[in-house]
C-alpha cells in the first residue's frame, strides 16, 4: 500500500461522514416540517373540543389542516425512513473503509507507511503474537467493550425530548460508539426513540 493511498483513503471516509452528515440534516428539517404542521393541527383541536360554540366553518378549517399534514406525510415519511437507512448504510462503509486501511498497514507491516502509524503496545510486548490475535487487539484499542456497552445502554435510553435535530444529533453520537450494530437494530433504536405519533407514522411505512 503505497503513501498515496494511505492518504485517500482517509479524504474518502471524511467525505462520506460529510455526506451522512448533511443527509440527517435534511431528514431533521423534513421531521421537523411535519412535526410542527401536526402540532399546528393538535392546537386546534384542542381549541375546538374547549369551545363553546363550533361552526361549520371552524370545522372546515380544521378539516383542510388535517388534509395537509396528510399531504406530506405519504411522500415525506417514505422519503425519511430511505434517507435514514442510508445514512446508516454510509456509516457502516465508512467504518469498514478504516479498518481495510488498519489490515492494509498490518499486513505490510508498515514498511510504506513511514512512521504514518503507530500501533499502540502492551507493556509487557514480546513481538510474537500473530496477525489475528494483533487485529483483535486493535479493534479492542478503538472500540473498548466498556464503551460500546455504556452506549448500548444509553442508546435504550434515549428519547425524543425536544427538537427532532437534537434527537438525531445524540442517536449519530451514540451510533458511532458501536461498530457492530446491524442495521436493523438502528432503524429499531431510531424509531423507539421517536415521540409516539412519529415513530407510529414511520411504522406504518
Amino acid at each position: 500500500m503505497t503513501t498515496s493511498e494511505t492518504e485517500v483513503a482517509p479524504m474518502k471516509g471524511k467525505e462520506k461522514i460529510s455526506k451522512t452528515e448533511s443527509r440527517f440534516i435534511s431528514i431533521e428539517d423534513r421531521l421537523e416540517k411535519v412535526e410542527e404542521l401536526y402540532s399546528s393541527v393538535d392546537e386546534q383541536v384542542r381549541e375546538v373540543v374547549g369551545s363553546r360554540s363550533v361552526n361549520h366553518e371552524t370545522i372546515q378549517n380544521l378539516e383542510e389542516d388535517v388534509q395537509s399534514v396528510m399531504a406530506v406525510l405519504p411522500s415525506d415519511i417514505d422519503e425519511i425512513v430511505s434517507s435514514v437507512r442510508k445514512g446508516m448504510d454510509d456509516l457502516r462503509s465508512d467504518m469498514s473503509t478504516k479498518f481495510v486501511v488498519l489490515e492494509r498497514a498490518i499486513a505490510n507491516g508498515g514498511a510504506n507507511a513511514k512512521g504514518r502509524y503507530k500501533v499502540p503496545e502492551q507493556e509487557h510486548y514480546k513481538g510474537d503474537r500473530d496477525p489475528k490475535e494483533f487485529k483483535t487487539e486493535l479493534k479492542k484499542y478503538f472500540f473498548p467493550d466498556d464503551v460500546d456497552f455504556q452506549a448500548r445502554m444509553e442508546l435504550r435510553a434515549l428519547k425524543q425530548k425536544g427538537t427532532i435535530r437534537d434527537y438525531v444529533k445524540s442517536f449519530n453520537s451514540l451510533i458511532l460508539s458501536i461498530p457492530n450494530m446491524s442495521e436493523e437494530d438502528r432503524l429499531f433504536s431510531f424509531l423507539v426513540g421517536l415521540r409516539p405519533w412519529t415513530a407510529q407514522e414511520l411504522r406504518r411505512r
